[in-house]
């Protein structure tokens, strides 16, 4: 993924193409999404069911103390993602979908 990408989504686009609920008055607009800042996601609940959060776009290393890490990833490579020690636990059990519009 690119360093920067556009979001734009109604809480109605939530439930009509993703089957997930979300707040009916939910909007969010964005040209120039950048690492760090809050984006919609829809990821599975410990029920397997579809649930809508917001939350930060960045990658936090199992081994991280706290969310202040310095250097913290915004995208791996899919050759190693299933190897790499950073990534591995993350890829097998916690994944998500970020409805983005387009990137660049």
């Amino acid at each position: 993924m690119c360093g920067r990408f556009t979001v734009i989504l109604k809480g109605k686009d939530l439930k009509d193409e993703f089957e997930v609920e979300a707040p009916p008055e939910f909007a969010y607009e964005s040209y120039n999404v950048a690492p760090t800042q809050t984006v919609p996601i829809i990821h599975l609940d410990q029920n397997q069911k579809r649930q809508f959060s917001v939350m930060e776009w960045g990658f936090l290393p199992p081994w991280a103390k706290d969310h202040k890490a310095p250097l913290r990833p915004i995208n791996a490579r899919l050759e190693t993602v299933n190897s790499s020690a950073m990534f591995k636990p993350a890829f097998q059990k916690r994944r998500c979908l970020i409805p983005a519009a387009g990137f660049y």
